[in-house]
């Protein structure tokens, strides 16, 4: 709808080359002279809450054809003025391409799902942020405060232009997206948290990971592939001693060190990551540096880089030569001599081969685990008959029965007598089983979930939602995420 502006279409604000699209909106409808935010919504998206959501916005399309195209193409907004840009590096292509289709056609909802960030425990909120001498600044030149794209990352919590803690706005949210536009300004200073004073070291390490976090706006989309990530740290792990000659990561080593050089930022807001570090299984700092890591929140990644590296470009550097070259540690069976050398590895060889033993009769006389004794009769080239890991059809019935009636995982070991590692390998390669006992369990949350929110409707009646949100146990998050239509039949005034 190329008519929606009667006004010349330059005299629209300027677009800041910093600026944030939510807070570009927000400084349009202060001059628009709409009264609903929705207003302002359908005028410039088509939608009546698209430019509400302050870090990923939706439904680019319309607004770059309904601004005929005087702030760029769908691309450059995205990449220019949301935050997107923080994350796509670290998703492979195909899953990038779908997101960026998503933002700019508006066809996903929840697009933070999709980049796995409610279950990343880094969180999927960013809270507002800004600098005071950044405002004052920007007053005193423009005439006019915006949020500026740099200070709202995950990763920014000190502004390294003046080298200050960032103010963190309190704010009214729906699920997805604010309740109206915001724009930076003194009166909200007063009223907003933001980091406890900090000493020098705190904020050098902070400014250090803000700084690191402002190099992936600079990145191009699926540019690290996290086997690769993973095979970069654990270079730099093994100068330090921190891997073992296999690749296996010394926690004792590792962990005590990672925790030791954040400690005094692992309880400063935004960084509550750190405290995973005191899991015994290394928290995330284990995950992403295995031999087969799994995507993760960029924040992550960025903490264990400033942790590795002595600056970005070290780094990359060290990626570009992961990428390039085998992980050195993967020693070819002829040079390993750590087996060949030890007396029982090659005592096994003589129990099997010329004594003619069972492997575990060998295991037992040994004193290592049958699990072990295969492992090294393998290594060895001898041909090793390991009993079948089958399940009779009886105890698979059983088991799907137990499914069907939404038991847990725990339920199902005790009653069907298997172990969870038996479970979980029939659920691997029984992937219908599998989906079945998701459903199953899924069921059984939603109906627990509609049970406790139509009993709070039935001691609170005639009470507005605003307040039935606010009762514990009423089940209405989890009820707009994952039944919707159901709650919407159930709450009318919706």
């Amino acid at each position: 709808m190329h008519d929606l502006f009667d006004i010349d279409i330059s005299q629209l604000p300027t677009m800041f080359p910093n600026e944030t699209l939510y807070s570009w909106c927000g400084r349009y409808h202060q001059l628009s002279g709409n009264n609903l935010v929705t207003a302002t919504n359908l005028q410039l998206f088509a939608s009546r809450y698209a430019g509400l959501s302050h870090d990923i916005p939706n439904y680019i399309n319309n607004f770059v054809d309904r601004t005929r195209n005087v702030f760029g193409t769908a691309e450059e907004i995205i990449s220019k003025h949301s935050l997107l840009p923080f994350y796509l590096p670290f998703l492979n292509q195909e899953k990038a391409t779908y997101i960026i289709h998503g933002i700019r056609t508006g066809s996903h909802i929840h697009t933070k799902y999709l980049l796995g960030l409610p279950a990343s425990r880094v969180g999927a909120n960013h809270p507002l942020k800004v600098c005071k001498e950044c405002i004052n600044e920007q007053e005193h030149n423009f005439g006019v405060c915006y949020w500026s794209l740099q200070h709202q990352l995950p990763s920014s919590w000190i502004c390294h232009k003046h080298y200050l803690p960032l103010f963190s706005i309190k704010t009214t949210q729906t699920p997805v997206h604010l309740r109206e536009w915001i724009l930076p300004n003194k009166k909200y200073l007063n009223s907003s948290t933001f980091i406890p004073t900090l000493n020098s070291k705190q904020i050098s390490k902070l400014d250090r990971i803000s700084r690191f976090g402002e190099k992936t706006l600079l990145l191009l989309n699926s540019t690290f592939n996290p086997i690769t990530l993973s095979h970069c740290y654990q270079l730099a792990l093994h100068k330090r001693g921190m891997l073992t000659e296999q690749g296996n990561l010394r926690l004792s080593l590792y962990l005590p060190d990672l925790k030791d050089y954040y400690k005094d930022i692992s309880t400063l807001p935004g960084f509550q990551i750190l405290q995973s570090l005191d899991c015994t299984t290394g928290g995330f700092a284990a995950v992403i540096s295995r031999k087969k890591p799994k995507v993760n929140h960029p924040l992550k990644h960025l903490l264990l880089i400033s942790y590795l590296f002595k600056d970005w470009d070290s780094f990359i550097t060290s990626y570009n030569k992961a990428s390039n070259t085998p992980p050195t540690w993967k020693i070819h069976k002829s040079q390993d001599h750590t087996k060949t050398n030890n007396p029982l590895y090659k005592s096994l060889y003589d129990k099997l081969c010329n004594k003619h033993l069972s492997i575990r009769e060998s295991a037992n006389q040994l004193g290592i685990s049958v699990t072990t004794a295969v492992v090294w009769a393998k290594e060895q080239g001898i041909d090793v008959n390991t009993r079948p890991k089958t399940i009779g059809s009886i105890k698979l019935k059983e088991i799907t029965n137990l499914v069907k009636s939404c038991e847990d995982k725990k339920e199902i070991c005790s009653k069907s007598k298997i172990s969870l590692v038996s479970l979980n390998r029939i659920f691997r390669y029984n992937t219908e089983l599998h989906d079945l006992w998701r459903y199953s369990q899924f069921s059984k949350q939603r109906d627990a979930a509609r049970t406790s929110f139509l009993n709070i409707l039935e001691q609170n009646p005639g009470v507005p939602v605003k307040y039935i949100r606010k009762i514990p146990g009423n089940n209405y998050m989890w009820l707009y995420r994952h039944d919707k239509t159901w709650l919407k039949n159930n709450l009318p005034m919706l």
